[in-house]
């Protein structure tokens, strides 16, 4: 077992009281005023069994509490919106315990284009555009790999014009930011365009039926801020009555900041679930991330992850998931490491 007894049942306790207290005034909170909606999403992690090593981000104890967002989007005008996330979290796991994580205003060019501008999820691929901090929507317990790798900027601060091409079908994004080095973890905050234009993202979406297929590129660092990164994305999503699916790969390409070659990395995240009931969900996925090489502050040069789940939601606030999943680990002495957990994750959103 990865926690002890007593430990458990003082976290169990606190953990109840907690998602008492945020479940109960869901009739207020989940409110439309005017034009306006207001969401609260929280989760909590548990891990129920491990080989040998505790889940990322879970403690000693077996327990972690997640990030609980603020979501809020609404009309300030006919042709001017706007929308913000906060999240918040205990010191014990992160030392901001208030986070804006997003802050946009759009304009409504016309009925086809628009633009955004403020503090955003960089749009790279359909994942970091859709979903927000609330677990409650997302199809694994974890984001993909690439996300704690630091594959590129998650936020970034700037202007994005995005609209539709022909029939509707098409549509194109382009995203002008700050660069990764704007939205740091340092007392001096977020910053608007600190060093000029330094990002740029261009992508292309289709939509077909229940398909979507989307492909980007992204550059940071295109003027003065060093090593450049390079990424290219391509993504498909899907889903319709039975079958849910969404495929994302990434191939990421920066300069070595020695004499070093070039550092090339590749991710590829699958998943695939069949709704066996409104409430019902089993699924499979691979979460893969591999390097040419491991840079100074890495062990690893190719991790694999395997998952089968199963989602279960009572109703449309509550997904509680359970996944079993095995990792497989390529260190730099070329020796694989191998390690399997069983995990569960309770989201409710409001």
């Amino acid at each position: 077992m990865a926690f002890t007894r007593d430990d458990s049942c003082r976290r169990i306790v606190w953990i109840a009281l907690f998602l008492g207290a945020l479940t109960a005034p869901a009739a207020a909170l989940d409110v439309m005023l005017d034009k306006w909606y207001v969401g609260v999403f929280s989760y909590l992690n548990g891990q129920v069994l491990s080989s040998d090593k505790t889940h990322i981000g879970i403690g000693k104890d077996g327990f972690s509490l997640g990030e609980t967002s603020i979501f809020t989007r609404g009309k300030l005008t006919s042709r001017v919106s706007m929308l913000s996330e906060h999240t918040l979290q205990s010191r014990h796991y992160r030392e901001d315990q208030f986070k804006l994580e997003r802050l946009v205003v759009r304009y409504e060019i016309s009925e086809r284009h628009w633009v955004e501008f403020g503090k955003l999820h960089t749009p790279v691929n359909y994942w970091n555009d859709w979903f927000h901090h609330g677990r409650l929507f997302f199809p694994t317990i974890d984001r993909p790999l690439f996300f704690s790798d630091k594959f590129f900027a998650i936020h970034d601060i700037g202007a994005r014009f995005s609209g539709a091409l022909g029939s509707g079908a098409l549509q194109y994004d382009v995203f002008g930011g700050s660069g990764r080095h704007a939205v740091p973890s340092s007392e001096d905050g977020d910053q608007i365009f600190p060093d000029g234009l330094q990002s740029l993202n261009i992508a292309l979406i289709y939509s077909w039926k229940n398909w979507t297929f989307r492909t980007a590129t992204y550059l940071d660092g295109i003027r003065d801020a060093k090593p450049l990164l390079r990424l290219h994305t391509a993504s498909v999503h899907m889903e319709d009555d039975r079958f849910r699916g969404l495929l994302e790969l990434a191939a990421k390409f920066s300069e070595a900041e020695d004499s070093a070659p070039e550092v090339r990395k590749v991710s590829l995240y699958q998943y695939v679930g069949y709704k066996l009931s409104e409430s019902m969900m089993p699924y499979v996925g691979l979460d893969a991330l591999s390097a040419n090489r491991a840079q100074a502050d890495e062990e690893t040069t190719a991790v694999v992850k395997s998952i089968l789940g199963f989602a279960f939601s009572p109703d449309v606030r509550t997904t509680l998931k359970t996944q079993f999943e095995l990792h497989r680990d390529s260190t730099t002495n070329h020796e694989e490491e191998f390690h399997s957990v069983l995990v569960f994750q309770l989201a409710v959103g409001m």
